[in-house]
């Protein structure tokens, strides 16, 4: 029946979407998901020699396979993973900000001609950008101020978040007035203001500063106004969306708008009766299913379709019609459904061709003048394609593809290893900027009781996952971080020594998670009142074998038992492989389940929308890349951003909340203090567990030796370094 709740946060997420709702400057976005960990692979690869993919044909073009599925989302925002990112980085360029090859971050004056920072009286700072002239989209359009100042309004506004977009949005964070502005309390966004056609201003807002990453507040990217809402400009005060001059809404714009918003309430009407169907199907298998759950999601989707009626009427109808809001909503609804599938104007070195059987195809974009270093690319096509992962190194070494990056199994490297060796292919390693995690959703039982978090630390032998899945090449973490995070390159040792005296080294222990279960609720055997026995489990587990079912249980009878979602079998195995066994000696059940990865992304990032009690899984196994901007509080450990994609651990902790809102609030100069920041974080992090680090390791990009000039690092990877490749058959 857990699988009713698992449809649902599916259904809801179709239309939802996670992180920075921006293009392409940097991100806030919480920890992605990589490559090499998550697909299991469970679809037959297609044959290259009887299907080919769209554009396989070798020449001039750079083919990518990676081990998992895309979603097929090209608008950063949308419910992707790094796989789909990749993509979305060979489209968008120009921001104001990007980050180089070394992860710090540097004015783009391939876009920026001009920046001037003012401290104002009140306390605020004005960024003022003026854009070099000649910038123009794909399609030739001229770029100007306009473009970056409505790539804001756009992204923060309700209109775009009531398409479908991020219930979450970092886009505009920080500056004056965004809170207001997404919340439709406000029409204006002063934080962000057009002063000439190829000027704007971004104002930090005086109560949010200082803040360490103060240049992500002012990183703005263009977006083509033409494109997502035509007939609309930007206001006489340079911080709202009016109705251009030369435009009078029209019969035609009326029907543009209502065509959306039915197709809008279609997609709600899908979600509603999957939830009915799933409900008569769990009341089938038990007549005491609570639904109340499922009740109140059906309400909430009720409510809006009874909005977009109403206001579906009253278009249609013209009475109180706000022609800007009325166009802004139409090219918000347009965009969700259109361009997200097929971005059609874009500014990278690449345009989007098609995505077609699981291969994204683009091709050089003709009108790009460069990347911030003045580069441009040679290679004509790149395609990325999602195959089964237990062949994408084979590709590589057969000839069907050119890359496999970010591969960590070490069945895959050695079988590299050996093709070098025939000079078939090349290897290029770098320490990961991430790591791999056993994340909980804290607010669910049994994994709301750190005691319960921290005994199944001790219950996972780490070492056998850096062992078998990497072949060593790699670390067993104890905190929120990666081999080559500056933080830990800088602290990392002192970080160590330091749980030695105040926090925990996790290490396999079954003694220790008995006593650690045994401050927790589950004490008792299954009448609630006898208490648990860890000699009797030990027999047991002698005498029973796999029919052992000597659980702990709370005072209400409810055994202890966790339910483990993964999408990586390698990954799962060990895991699965670990707890369920020695789980046993501590009475706790483990149930491990290989899902696919889509359905692990929905479950992971949508379970806040069902009620703790009812989710299908409180565990899940997962990679995660960390951002040069490494701020805790975006990657969603604080409760301002409870019940939404952004704080996927249900985290609502006052201490933490006080740690990483005053980690973030340090001066930018102040990097000692930050790092002080950094270590009482990550022992807090140590303590509480919300999520149990597996292990950081190596990644291996593997070419083929028709790549040529390719040189990726932690935080340069192969789609920012495309303007240095080159195909040589």
């Amino acid at each position: 029946m857990k699988y009713l709740k698992t449809l649902l946060a599916l259904l809801l997420a179709l239309f939802l979407v996670v992180g920075c709702a921006s293009t392409d400057e940097p991100t806030e976005e919480p920890p992605t998901v990589e490559p090499g960990e998550e697909d299991p692979g469970e679809e037959e690869p297609e044959d290259p020699e009887e299907e080919p993919a769209p554009g396989s044909d070798a020449g001039n073009e750079l083919r990518v396979v990676v081990g998992a599925n895309l979603t097929g989302h090209f608008l950063a925002g949308f419910t992707n993973s790094s796989y789909d990112k990749m993509v979305r980085d060979l489209i968008y360029d120009y921001g104001t900000y990007v980050t180089d090859e070394g992860g710090q971050f540097v004015l783009n004056e391939t876009a920026v001609a001009e920046e001037v920072v003012t401290e104002n009286e009140d306390g605020s700072k004005t960024y003022a950008f003026t854009i070099n002239e000649g910038l123009t989209y794909n399609t030739g359009e001229a770029i100007t101020a306009k473009d970056y100042v409505f790539g804001l309004l756009f992204a923060a506004s309700p209109e775009w978040l009531r398409a479908g977009a991020t219930m979450a949005s970092t886009t505009g964070q920080g500056l004056v007035g965004k809170t207001e502005y997404y919340a439709g309390e406000s029409d204006s966004f002063p934080g962000v203001r057009l002063v000439d056609d190829m000027t704007f201003e971004l104002t930090i807002a005086a109560d949010e500063l200082p803040y360490f990453y103060e240049v992500l507040y002012v990183s703005a990217s263009p977006t083509p106004m033409f494109r997502f809402a035509p007939g609309l400009d930007i206001g006489e005060d340079g911080s709202s969306l009016v109705v251009a001059a030369d435009h009078t809404l029209s019969d035609e714009d009326i029907a543009a708008y209502v065509e959306g918003a039915n197709n809008r309430k279609a997609d709600l009407q899908a979600q509603i009766d999957a939830i009915n169907e799933a409900i008569a199907e769990a009341v089938e298998e038990d007549a005491e299913y609570d639904d109340s759950a499922d009740l109140e999601a059906i309400a909430a989707l009720e409510e809006q379709i009874a909005v977009i009626n109403d206001e579906i009427a009253a278009a249609e109808a013209g009475e109180n019609v706000d022609a800007a809001k009325l166009l802004l909503q139409s090219g918000a609804y347009d965009i969700a459904s259109t361009y997200l599938f097929a971005p059609d104007v874009v500014t990278g070195p690449y345009q989007f061709v098609l995505f077609e059987n699981q291969n994204a195809l683009v091709e050089r974009n003709p009108n790009y003048v460069g990347n911030f270093q003045g580069r441009t690319p040679s290679v004509e096509r790149v395609s990325v394609r999602g195959v089964n992962e237990e062949v994408d190194v084979d590709m590589v070494i057969n000839g069907e593809a050119d890359l496999a990056p970010g591969v960590i199994e070490i069945g895959k490297i050695d079988k590299a290893l050996e093709a070098e060796e025939e000079g078939k292919t090349i290897l290029y390693s770098y320490p990961r900027n991430g790591y791999g995690v056993l994340d909980f959703t804290v607010d669910a039982e049994p994994v709301n009781h750190k005691e319960v978090r921290q005994a199944i630390a001790f219950l996972i032998d780490r070492q056998k996952l850096v062992d078998g899945v990497s072949g060593g090449f790699g670390i067993v973490g104890q905190g929120h971080y990666g081999l080559s995070q500056w933080t830990y390159a800088a602290k990392g040792d002192e970080f160590l020594d330091l749980i030695e005296e105040r926090g925990t080294a996790y290490t396999l222990d079954v003694d220790r998670a008995n006593e650690l279960l045994d401050e927790s609720p589950y004490v008792f055997e299954a009448d609630g009142t006898t208490p648990w026995d860890a000699v009797k489990a030990a027999e047991a587990v002698e005498t029973d074998g796999e029919d052992y079912s000597y659980w702990r249980h709370n005072a209400e009878g409810t055994p202890l038992e966790v339910f483990h979602g993964g999408a990586s079998e390698a990954v799962l195995n060990v895991v699965v492989g670990e707890m369920v066994p020695n789980g046993r000696l501590a009475g706790l059940r483990w149930v491990g389940d290989l899902i696919d990865f889509d359905t692990l992304l929905q479950d992971f990032y949508y379970g806040f929308q069902t009620a703790p009690e009812n989710r299908t899984y409180q565990a899940f196994t997962l990679g995660s890349g960390f951002t040069p901007t490494y701020d805790p509080y975006n990657y969603g450990f604080h409760s301002d951003l409870l019940n939404t994609t952004t704080n996927t651990n249900q985290l609502d902790d006052p201490v933490v909340d006080e740690i990483t809102a005053s980690m973030r609030r340090i001066d930018p100069a102040d990097t000692d203090a930050f790092l002080d920041a950094w270590l009482e974080w990550q022992l807090w992090f140590n303590d509480n567990l919300p999520g149990i680090p597996l292990y950081s390791n190596e990644y291996f990009d593997i070419a083929s030796y028709a790549v040529k000039g390719l040189d990726t690092t932690p935080d340069w990877p192969w789609q920012y370094d495309i303007n240095d490749v080159s195909i040589e058959r």
